[in-house]
C-alpha cells in the first residue's frame, strides 16, 4: 500500500511509492500550468506546427478578422451562428483556425456581422513595381501593329512571317 506521508518527512519505501508522488507533483503541476500549455497547444494547432504556409497564414488572418470584428460588433458566438445558420460549435472552430471560411460563408459572415468583406482580407504586401522587360515592349508593339491592320488576307500573311520566323530561329 502507498504511504501518503509527504516526501520531506519520509523517504519512500518503494519505487512505487517514489513513482506515485512523482506522479502526484507532475499533476499539480499540470493543474497550475494548465491555461498556457493548453493556449500553446492550440496555437500549435492553428497554425499547423512549424509548417506555415502563405495560405495557412492568410486563413488565420482572416480567421482572427472575424473574431475580433464580430468582438467589436459585441456579439456573441451564438447569435452569429443564428444569423448564419451553422453551429455555435462550427464559428468558434472558424475563429480559431481549425477549420477554414469558404467565400460564401465569408459573405454571410461579412453580411451579418455588417462588415464590408475587405475587411477580412489581409493588406497584399507592396513590393517593387514590376519592370517591363524589352520583350514585353516589343511584343506591345507588335501585338499593337497587327491590330491596327485592317486587311485579312494581310494579316494572314503576317501570321505566316512569324511562324516562319520562329521555325527558322529555331
Amino acid at each position: 500500500m502507498v504511504s501518503t506521508a509527504w516526501p520531506g518527512r519520509s523517504a519512500p519505501a518503494s519505487a512505487t511509492q517514489y513513482n506515485f508522488w512523482l506522479t502526484l507533483l507532475d499533476f499539480r503541476r499540470i493543474r497550475y500550468l494548465k491555461q498556457p500549455r493548453h493556449a500553446a497547444r492550440r496555437r500549435w494547432r492553428r497554425t499547423g506546427g512549424n509548417h506555415v504556409t502563405p495560405e495557412r497564414d492568410a486563413a488565420m488572418s482572416i480567421a482572427d478578422r472575424v473574431r475580433s470584428a464580430r468582438r467589436a460588433r459585441r456579439i456573441s458566438i451564438a447569435e452569429l451562428a443564428g444569423r448564419i445558420g451553422v453551429s455555435s460549435n462550427q464559428i468558434s472552430k472558424y475563429e480559431s483556425g481549425h477549420n477554414s471560411i469558404s467565400a460564401g460563408l465569408l459573405w454571410s459572415i461579412a453580411s451579418a456581422l455588417q462588415t464590408p468583406i475587405e475587411y477580412f482580407f489581409p493588406e497584399p504586401e507592396r513590393g517593387a513595381p514590376a519592370v517591363e522587360t524589352e520583350t514585353g515592349d516589343a511584343r506591345a508593339q507588335l501585338v499593337a501593329a497587327f491590330d491596327r491592320i485592317a486587311d485579312p488576307a494581310l494579316r494572314d500573311h503576317l501570321v505566316a512571317l512569324a511562324l516562319a520566323l520562329a521555325d527558322r530561329n529555331g
